[in-house]
This record gives C-alpha cells, structure tokens and sequence, in this order.
C-alpha cells in the first residue's frame, strides 16, 4: 500500500518587520510503519525559510534513518516529540516565530 498525501502547501507568511518567510509543508499518513521511526504513522517534511537568505530556515522532517527531527539554519538534527499532528504543527509554528521574529496577525 501506498502513503496517502493529507496535504501538501506552499505559502508565505509576513513577520511583524514586513519581510516574508516561505514555507513548504506536505504530510502522508503511512498505512504500515516503524513505529520508532514514523510516530503514528506519519511521513512530514516542512520547511520555513528567508526567501533572501535560503540558509536561514526551520526544518521539520521524518526519514527512516533519523525519525522524527528538526534543524536550524541547516544545524545539527534535533529529536521531535509529539502528541499528535496539531502539537507537532504547533511545535513548527512557535520554531517559525522563535527564528524570524513575530509574525503578522500572530
């Protein structure tokens, strides 16, 4: 069986400074998994990052040999823990904001 695609997006947010972050986000949900390595079942990789600055970014992804992590301006993998999908998507957001400032409506 095949990993189905819940969603896949690409957006822009606006900070409080009036710059602009890209962020690509797409999430599957594996049918069969290692439960070491896709917690409840779920394949991500999302990234924010400075248009202008590429290097300058959040990274949260999940690969068979690593799990679930994230990096910082290309740094050294950190573990992820998670509830759920909205903690996890909570846990990116505040990193977002954490990075590159405030953002716009925030």
């Amino acid at each position: 069986m095949k990993a189905t695609l819940l969603f896949k997006e690409k957006f822009s947010l606006e900070l409080l400074t009036g710059e602009n972050i890209v962020v690509y986000m797409d999430l599957y949900r594996l049918p069969e998994y290692d439960k070491k390595v896709f917690v409840q079942g779920y394949k991500f990789s999302w990234i924010a990052f400075n248009p202008t600055n590429p290097e300058q970014n959040v990274l949260f992804d999940c690969h068979p040999s690593k799990g679930p992590h994230k990096h910082i301006d290309n740094g050294e993998d950190m573990p992820l823990q998670f509830s759920d999908i909205d903690d996890l998507y909570e846990q990116f957001f505040l990193e977002i904001s954490k990075r590159f400032g405030e953002l716009q409506g925030a």
